[in-house]
C-alpha cells in the first residue's frame, strides 16, 4: 500500500494501481514531449527567435517545478502577451 498525503487529504494506493498510474503518466509526458518536438518543428520558421528564446526560458523554470499561479483567465492571458 501506498499512502499519498497532504496537508488535508491522504490518498491511499495498492502497489499494482499506483505502478498503473505511473505508467500512464509516462507514456503521456513521452506523448506530450513528441507533440511538443513536432510543433516547434512545424512553427519553427514562424515564430521569431527571441520569442522562441523567451518560451525556452519559461520551459526551464517549469521543468524544474517553479511556476506561477493566476487569480483568473484575464490575468493569464496578459502574462501569455508579455513573455
Amino acid at each position: 500500500m501506498f499512502i499519498i498525503a497532504d496537508m488535508s487529504n491522504s490518498i491511499i494506493f495498492d502497489r499494482k494501481n499506483y505502478n498503473k498510474l505511473l505508467r500512464k503518466q509516462n507514456d503521456m509526458e513521452s506523448e506530450v514531449s513528441a507533440l511538443k518536438e513536432i510543433v516547434f518543428e512545424l512553427s519553427k520558421d514562424e515564430v521569431k527567435p527571441a520569442v522562441v528564446k523567451r518560451l525556452e526560458s519559461q520551459s526551464k523554470i517549469l521543468d524544474k517545478g517553479g511556476g506561477k499561479r493566476f487569480l483568473n483567465l484575464k490575468e493569464f492571458k496578459n502574462h501569455l502577451k508579455n513573455l
